[in-house]
């Protein structure tokens, strides 16, 4: 199977590094007590000129059976997380040795994929095999794949797990089913 992180891995033409003056990185669950029943319809590119990921709504482009093949999650609980409006999706656990398992998806209005921020194994960038560009980057049981809109705009994925691999197992994964619901550039 081709995936995104594949893609992008073999596609990669430069690795970057982040500098600006907006906060950049990932969009990561932060409370996985929290429930949510929040789900809406994606929005259309906005017709004055604007950003088209302005009216776009993350919790739209993901749910909870969507991500089936990895547990039980809640549905998806909107937050604003540095910059950026998110999605969170938590792993619901049967027991104490269940591990953990974050899912999110933010949508950045004003930050392009050159301005993903390292989580510590460098930047990749490339195109996904629909030819979209994208970045990823992983470090600490985080993975995130960030997916172009414009070259201002992106919509990021993003896992939390207890490993690189898994949590980039879960961001491909989770990429391969936002990618074909956003708008093109």
């Amino acid at each position: 199977m081709n995936s995104i992180r594949t893609a992008l891995l073999a596609a990669a033409l430069l690795t970057l590094t982040a500098c600006s003056g907006q906060e950049g990185g990932t969009a990561l669950p932060t409370d996985p007590q929290e429930p949510s029943t929040a789900t809406s319809e994606s929005a259309t590119p906005p017709e004055n000129g604007g950003s088209p990921t302005a009216g776009l709504d993350p919790c739209s482009l993901l749910s909870a059976g969507d991500l089936s093949q990895f547990g039980t999650f809640a549905e998806g609980e909107p937050k604003e997380l540095g910059g950026a409006r998110g999605c969170d999706f938590d792993k619901e656990l049967k027991s104490a040795s269940d591990d953990s398992v974050g899912v999110s998806v933010a949508v950045r209005d004003e930050q392009g994929v050159a301005e993903v921020s390292d989580l510590g194994s460098g930047v990749q960038a490339g195109n996904v095999p629909s030819g979209r560009k994208a970045a990823s980057t992983s470090g600490n049981g985080t993975c995130l794949i960030a997916l172009e809109v414009t070259e201002t705009s992106r919509v990021d994925v993003g896992a939390v797990t207890n490993t690189d691999e898994q949590a980039c197992e879960i961001a491909d994964a989770v990429a391969e089913i936002v990618e074909p619901k956003l708008p093109k550039g």
